[in-house]
């Protein structure tokens, strides 16, 4: 093996060594800083199942190859091998679902990237897991710059899954009992919510929200935690929001796309319909400021495919080497599509958001401009990571386009999410507050 071909971080050896001294663990690293090659080294020499976002698959692979860490690596897909695997593998989090406990004998590690994809107790892909990790009880690590995606209670899988091929400490801890105890401990009762059953009767369902008992929860879940604030000496990031005036989009577009979606069955004073309708009122601003901005390679991205096709429109027609990549771009052609980006060969890359704020490296841009953001404080923080990561040499930019209050509201949820997750990464409590509540 090329061992000389890896050179890792001081951060990077760090986080190895706590995950080697631990039977599993969270590593918990901001996006951009390297965790590929965490997972890589710790499977040095060990029969590892790597699992990861499908859209990953082939990142792990390309990252392997290059530096030359696990031998016979290769990416399983059981649509293509009916044969279950005998040496190191990458596959999805869909795929691992086809994986029994037989077929991991022998299987010493199972490394997990992205894995706020396992924060739903009761998904299919997070019982599946629970299962094979408590039948085979490999080492276990999980990787993730954002762990914490939506609230505290993304946690709760995470770490109950960990304890179980861990030191077991949350045995005797009550508040990892259930999901419903986990809520109580650690989250604070906004009130209940009445909710009709089939059988026609009112039951009333608690609403949580927000972090407390911080001490408590550390107590319990630092041991299991690698995280580290890292000072990566990277350019500058600086974001700024363009509000888009009335006089920059198509006169009478919101009774139009209003007028639309009614004739579609949808109810415009539905949230995340306006929220839809307020993005695509953008999508030509959008596009002109794409133009605009383009003195080097540029990602736009919007949650919506509907934006990204009306500016694609506009982009190709005025000769640009624009590029959508959305839901329906294949795991092979997101690969090369972002190879071809990083080579200098597109100009502009139309992103879904949803689809590509994670795992992808876009260090040949270094403005990012956003039609509209997820509600998911996470989700948009990821996103600026695709340019601002190790690797990058460049002061980066994102843009973020405002003009509705639906904007207002979509920010206004990210920053009581971020209140959260500042807490998380921190990890201690100074002192508990009502802030929380």
């Amino acid at each position: 093996m090329k061992e000389a071909n890896l050179s890792l971080l001081p951060h990077q050896v760090e986080a190895i060594e706590f995950a080697k001294a631990n039977r599993s663990g969270l590593l918990y690293l901001k996006p951009g800083t390297g965790k590929t090659l965490i997972g890589l080294e710790l499977a040095r020499n060990e029969r590892t199942a790597f699992v990861v976002p499908a859209s990953l698959c082939a990142n792990w692979i390309v990252e392997n190859e290059k530096f030359d860490v696990v031998k016979d690596l290769f990416w399983w897909n059981p649509a293509k091998s009916k044969s279950k695997p005998r040496t190191s593998f990458v596959c999805s989090y869909e795929a691992f679902k086809k994986i029994s406990p037989t077929d991991l004998r022998g299987f010493t590690l199972v490394v997990c990237d992205e894995s706020h994809k396992l924060k739903s107790s009761t998904s299919k892909r997070t019982l599946h897991m629970d299962y094979i990790l408590a039948e085979v009880k490999p080492r276990t690590y999980f990787l993730s710059g954002t762990p914490f995606s939506a609230s505290i209670e993304d946690a709760y899988s995470q770490y109950s899954m960990l304890d179980t091929v861990g030191s077991g400490s949350f045995t005797d801890a009550r508040e990892f009992s259930s999901l419903s105890a986990f809520k109580n401990a650690f989250m604070f009762l906004e009130g209940h919510r009445e909710v009709q059953t089939k059988a026609r009767r009112t039951v009333l369902i608690p609403q949580y929200s927000g972090f407390i008992n911080q001490t408590r929860f550390f107590e319990l879940t630092n041991p299991y935690t690698f995280r580290k604030e890292l000072d990566l000496n990277l350019p500058e990031l600086s974001n700024q929001i363009i509000r888009v005036t009335a006089d920059k989009v198509p006169p009478g577009i919101d009774m139009q796309l209003e007028e639309m979606a009614i004739a579609l069955g949808k109810d415009v004073t539905n949230f995340q319909t306006a929220r839809k309708l307020s993005a695509i009122a953008k999508a030509k601003v959008f596009a002109e400021l794409l133009k605009d901005y383009h003195d080097s390679p540029i990602i736009g991205f919007s949650c919506y495919p509907d934006v990204l096709k009306i500016a694609l429109g506009i982009l190709e027609k005025a000769k640009y080497r624009v590029v959508f990549m959305g839901a329906q771009t294949s795991n092979v052609d997101r690969g090369v599509i972002a190879k071809k980006f990083q080579d200098g060969k597109i100009d502009i890359l139309l992103a879904s958001l949803l689809v590509c704020r994670e795992g992808f490296t876009f260090t040949a841009a270094d403005t990012i401009i956003f039609n509209d953001i997820s509600p998911v404080a996470s989700d948009n923080e990821q996103a600026s990571k695709r340019i601002h990561r190790i690797g990058q040499d460049k002061p980066c930019r994102c843009i973020y386009l405002a003009r509705s209050s639906i904007d207002a509201r979509l920010t206004k949820l990210c920053t009581a999410k971020t209140k959260v997750t500042k807490v998380l990464d921190a990890g201690f409590s100074e002192r508990e507050t009502d802030e929380w509540k």
